[in-house]
């Protein structure tokens, strides 16, 4: 498996300043795994969900094998509502990725010098 932090996506027409960005991006077995990440599943639907449309965005020109929508806390189920969103705008795409969603643990903190850690 390959993977690298957060990515930053610019567009040709404003190299200045970014278009969005991409919270996963992995290759896992020769599949490419591409998704949003936040803590609470409602911040999904902020601004118009415009994380949401820009995901598929990235998705329409890059065909990965997998999305991956991922919260911390699943605020009213807000991130089966928003899997459900993607869900109804890939409907039409021939041969769409596979869509997973996935609610992360919360992190444990320790304090160690002042600083907090992930404990892994």
């Amino acid at each position: 498996m390959r993977f690298t932090p957060q990515l930053v996506i610019f567009d040709f027409t404003n190299a200045r300043k970014p278009r969005t960005d991409l919270d996963i991006v992995a290759l896992v077995r020769g599949g490419l795994y591409i998704g949003e990440c936040k803590h609470n599943s409602e911040c999904f639907f902020d601004d118009n969900r415009k994380c949401l449309d820009n995901l598929l965005m990235i998705a329409e020109i890059v065909r990965p094998d997998v999305i991956i929508l991922a919260c911390t806390v699943d605020w009213k189920n807000k991130l089966a509502k928003a899997a459900k969103y993607i869900r109804h705008k890939l409907k039409d795409v021939v041969d769409p990725p596979k869509l997973e969603e996935h609610v992360a643990d919360e992190p444990e903190y320790f304090p160690s010098e002042g600083f907090n850690y992930v404990h892994l």
